[in-house]
């Protein structure tokens, strides 16, 4: 088993019952009461190479998520499966005192951050292009480009929260290509798409765990953000554009959060969807090494 620099043999590649030690960085962690009354601890788990779960079902009561989450952690244990997916179940956890950058999956930031400003260059008008360069100036553009869209499920490493924000903007496209009735409203599914999600900046650390902000919605952190730049955009943007633009942020979320109440946020919401949905779906399927039939939720699905 590789340890050097962060990588580790992927979990997915052990055989069940296999012994395991080794670190990897923990980017959340969570104390989970059991019905026979113990505590256990729930972590999820990042190489620079691999993602993974670790479980720990007898902890002390005075064991905390706080030793654990946005560290590198030492485990020892097995190799566990659970609903098709191997994960660790550890007999002991120990909190370390190692640099957490060097197990962070990063993806190519450069390329990314290109692509995307490209994009938009192209694909916007010069009004709404001025008001981008408006709210990236009133951020710090790169932790745009290193954030995380997660701490699990769907681009959950550094660069995600702008892989996603890519990928949507291209389905966007698509959609616009094949719907030309909503070519009048494009600048505003754009920029949209943009901010939505604009304020988990403030949600995630460089390493991809909670922030001490996390427990305010990304939703409110975004609207937050374009609160404090209403004036300077409203020079570039009318303000049923800026109050547009609030809408997609408040309810992108769609019927899993606010309703959505414009046309724009009822696409992005689908949008959104799509592209999470289905790059957890694929980050799933290398898990469990896809060869036919995946356990996903309880559900085979055949593809």
């Amino acid at each position: 088993m590789k340890k050097k620099g962060g990588h580790i043999m992927a979990i997915k590649d052990m055989d069940v019952g296999t012994s395991f030690k080794g670190k990897a960085l923990c980017t959340k962690a969570e104390i989970i009461a059991c019905s026979n009354g113990k505590n256990a601890l729930f972590m999820e788990m990042q190489t620079r190479d691999d993602s993974f779960t670790a479980k720990q079902w007898d902890v002390g009561s005075g064991t905390t998520a706080d030793t654990f989450s946005g560290k590198v952690v030492s485990i020892d244990g097995i190799v566990n499966v659970y609903k098709g997916v191997n994960e660790i179940k550890a007999y002991t956890v120990t909190a370390t005192s190692d640099d957490a950058a060097l197990y962070v999956r990063t993806l190519d930031l450069d390329s990314l951050a290109r692509d995307f400003m490209g994009f938009l260059k192209t694909h916007i008008s010069n009004e709404y292009y001025e008001a981008l360069k408006i709210i990236f100036g009133s951020i710090d553009f790169e932790k745009f480009v290193r954030g995380y869209a997660a701490t699990s499920h769907h681009d959950n490493v550094s660069g995600g929260l702008i892989n996603h924000t890519l990928k949507m903007l291209n389905i966007a496209e698509t959609v616009l290509k094949n719907l030309p009735e909503l070519e009048f409203m494009k600048d505003n599914i754009y920029m949209g798409i943009v901010v939505h999600d604009i304020g988990k900046i403030d949600c995630y650390t460089s390493t991809g765990s909670v922030d001490t902000l996390n427990y305010v919605d990304h939703k409110a952190l975004g609207i937050e953000k374009m609160a404090q730049l209403k004036l300077q955009l409203l020079k570039h943007i009318s303000e049923d554009d800026y109050y547009q633009l609030l809408a997609i942020i408040l309810g992108h979320h769609g019927e899993f959060g606010e309703s959505c109440h414009t046309v724009a946020t009822q696409i992005i919401h689908y949008i959104d969807m799509l592209d999470s949905q289905t790059t957890g779906l694929v980050q799933l399927m290398k898990q469990v090494n896809y060869s036919g039939d995946i356990k996903f939720d309880g559900r085979y699905l055949h593809i």
